[in-house]
């Protein structure tokens, strides 16, 4: 065991992520992830250490476990789904996450599961809890991304290719389903995801939801039709 603290192997793992984050060339960034493997190990040895003396401080202890420190209030059962050979993707909705500070919205991963806290979002925290995913990911090389309105949580999977059929090895259910995961870009059709995200939303919405996709559906179909319209013969 090195002669570092907790304190000062935290702080290192966290340079080298901004580092790893920043890196551009392929060979670096294995280099880095490699690097902060051994660190977060490292640490995960010492807080075992200190935990078993009862030498370990409250400021580690907040420093190593931000997702249970601030408290959950709002459980966030619904999501959706999607995947790239490298990453599996976990789209959470929440209106106005855009408006938080960078720190509000925090993220954990450890190999088989994923965790995200989003603090005082209006007057509530909301908390997201996956464990024993599909497959094993790279907690170093996995993060989150805030959208409007939404939440994407990348998963860098250790299997690079593999397919994952759901979030974790078990049936299928309601809230776990790739057909509500919004496209943000990615894909080279952006109105297929829009437009599952909408049934998905219209299926599960209470009857003032489904006025306003109704609503909205319709103001979409006049504009296009006025669009056809004016079209030259």
């Amino acid at each position: 065991m090195s002669s570092y603290t907790t304190t000062e192997l935290k702080a290192d793992v966290d340079e080298l992520k901004k580092f790893l984050t920043d890196a551009q060339r392929k060979r670096v960034k294995e280099l880095l992830s490699i690097e902060v493997r051994k660190l977060e190990t490292e640490l995960s040895k010492k807080l075992e250490e200190e935990s078993k003396n009862g030498n370990a401080s409250e400021s580690v202890k907040k420093a190593t476990t931000p997702i249970v420190s601030s408290g959950c209030s709002k459980t966030i059962t619904n999501y959706g789904w999607d995947q790239s050979d490298k990453f599996f993707k976990i789209y959470v909705t929440l209106n106005g996450v855009q408006n938080l500070e960078k720190d509000q919205v925090v993220s954990n991963f450890t190999e088989r599961s994923v965790k995200l806290q989003v603090n005082n979002l209006n007057g509530e925290n909301h908390c997201l809890s996956i464990g024993n995913l599909h497959s094993n990911i790279s907690p170093s090389g996995s993060y989150h991304k805030v959208k409007t309105d939404c939440i994407l949580l990348m998963l860098k999977k250790q299997d690079a290719g593999k397919k994952w059929e759901n979030v974790t090895p078990v049936t299928k259910t309601k809230t776990d389903t790739p057909a509500s995961a919004p496209n943000l870009g990615d894909d080279s059709d952006p109105s297929a995801g829009i437009m599952n995200l909408m049934k998905k939303m219209y299926e599960e919405g209470d009857d003032e939801m489904k006025r306003t996709i109704n609503k909205a559906w319709s103001e979409s179909q006049d504009k296009k039709n006025a669009g056809l319209g004016e079209m030259p013969m």
